[in-house]
Order: C-alpha cells, then structure tokens, then sequence
C-alpha cells in the first residue's frame, strides 16, 4: 500500500474494515499522491465508508480502487462486490 493510503489514513475506517472482513485494494501512481494529500485522502475515505456501509448482509466487501494519470488528468476507478 502507497503513502497515502497506508495505515494512517485508513485508521478512521479500520473497525468498519475489520468488522466487515473487507479486502480493500489500492493502485496509484506517485505522482497522483504528491497532491492535494488530504482532499484526496477525504474523498477516498467517503468513498470507502460508503461501500462499507451499504454492503449486502453476509458479503464480505471487496474493494478495489485504481488511481492514474492520463495526460494532464487523473483517473479513479472504484469497483466493489457489493
């Protein structure tokens, strides 16, 4: 897990996490981590507690978040199971 979403930033939805038995993957370029850290970090985290909060009863969540750079933009894909 990079930087930015490493132990730290997690830690506000770590019971959600564990209760759940959640997997949660996270791919990113370095680059997209070097900026705006914590508005990132707030909008990803919302996006998380989000899934975790609606998942089917019995569902284990599985997460998976894609952050990229294409050109002058970024890109984020978010799929989960639930």
């Amino acid at each position: 897990m990079n930087s930015l979403f490493n132990e730290e930033a997690l830690t506000h939805l770590s019971y959600s996490i564990n209760e759940n038995n959640a997997k949660i993957e996270i791919c990113s370029d370095n680059e997209i981590i070097s900026r705006n850290k914590t508005k990132l970090r707030q909008v990803i985290e919302n996006l998380l507690s989000n899934t975790l909060k609606f998942v089917p009863e019995g569902v284990a969540p599985h997460i998976k978040l894609i952050c990229s750079t294409r050109e002058n933009d970024f890109c984020f894909q978010i799929s989960d199971n639930g």
